[in-house]
């Protein structure tokens, strides 16, 4: 199954805190199989917003990052659109990832929300 890399990085969010919840043992396997083969993808994707940020970032006079008041990353502004163009080309950017699916009473033992079940979908099967 290919995932753009913006979804696979949601997906592990989603499944991080299930980590040390004890579950049924077919589920526990299911996600920890499915974080571990895609760990590597989404560390990937976590190295290229560094280098994305590096080169455009705005940093000040000791080399910090500079941020608004949501500690959103502040960009150069003779490079704003380059940013947003690397930005779309990484988020866009598809990846294999495990033919992994889950049935909804398999999830069943798991606190989603709906954006959790949103962010899952690709991985639900009808039963």
């Amino acid at each position: 199954m290919k995932l753009k890399l913006q979804q696979i990085s949601q997906i592990k969010k989603v499944f991080e805190p299930m980590v040390r919840v004890k579950l049924p043992a077919k589920l526990a396997y299911k996600v920890y199989k499915f974080v571990r083969e895609v760990e590597s993808e989404e560390n990937f994707f976590t190295e290229k917003i560094r280098e994305i940020a590096n080169e455009y970032g705005k940093k000040d006079a000791d080399g910090k990052f500079m941020t608004d008041e949501n500690e959103q990353l502040l960009i150069q502004e003779d490079k704003q659109e380059a940013f947003r163009n690397a930005m779309t080309e990484l988020n866009g950017l598809e990846v294999d990832v495990p033919d992994t699916s889950f049935t909804v009473d398999e999830l069943a033992p798991l606190p989603l929300s709906v954006l959790d079940m949103e962010i899952l979908k690709d991985f639900i099967k009808e039963e």
